[in-house]
């Protein structure tokens, strides 16, 4: 989940620089729809504003309790809810700083969705082994140990994501059905 973040944060850092050169198209491409406006770009500041204010403490309280569960599982571990809070957070600072760089590059590069895609999905593991590295350091864990609990992290982060797309489906159908239902008589 840390790694997606970071992929986000690696997303805007192109986005932003390569909106810098539609600012400077024509006005003949803006009213053709090409480039992005001034007011696009705001908007997708405020966004990853919010995300940065509302979403990140969020996720970083769920993968904090996610931590706990793993350490306790994987090696037996008891970390305290302060710890695992604070190792989550370093994660998601070592994450942007090793994602503002490469975001930096592929903006100034004007680098095309599936390069951004390719090199999003290539620091997924580079992501998790760094979030190894640093449960290992704080926790005073061997490397194996701490990828272990990553491993145990990412898994319970896609059971999650399973339950979460299951019920949301059974949801959708219901509703549906209910519609259906509603509109036959």
């Amino acid at each position: 989940m840390l790694t997606e973040t970071n992929g986000l944060i690696l997303h805007f850092c192109s986005l932003q620089l390569s909106s810098d050169v539609a600012e400077r198209r024509t006005s003949t491409d803006r009213r053709r729809g090409q480039g992005k406006t001034m007011n696009e770009t705001m908007a997708m500041g405020i966004g990853v504003l919010v995300m940065i204010v509302v979403l990140l403490p969020l996720m970083a309280l769920m993968q904090a309790i996610i931590l706990r569960w793993a350490s306790k599982k994987a090696v037996g571990l008891e970390l305290p809810f302060g710890a695992a809070f604070i190792t989550v957070f370093v994660n998601l600072f070592a994450g942007f700083l090793l994602s503002l760089p490469i975001g930096v590059a592929l903006g100034m590069m004007h680098a095309e969705k599936s390069v951004q895609t390719g090199v999003n999905l290539l620091l997924i593991p580079v992501g998790y082994l760094l979030q190894a590295a640093i449960i290992s350091a704080r926790h005073g864990l061997t490397y194996n140990q701490a990828l272990k609990i990553v491993l145990y992290m990412f898994l319970l982060g896609v059971a999650i994501a399973v339950a979460v797309a299951a019920v949301c489906m059974v949801l959708m159908v219901g509703l549906g059905a209910a519609l259906f239902a509603s509109n036959s008589h």
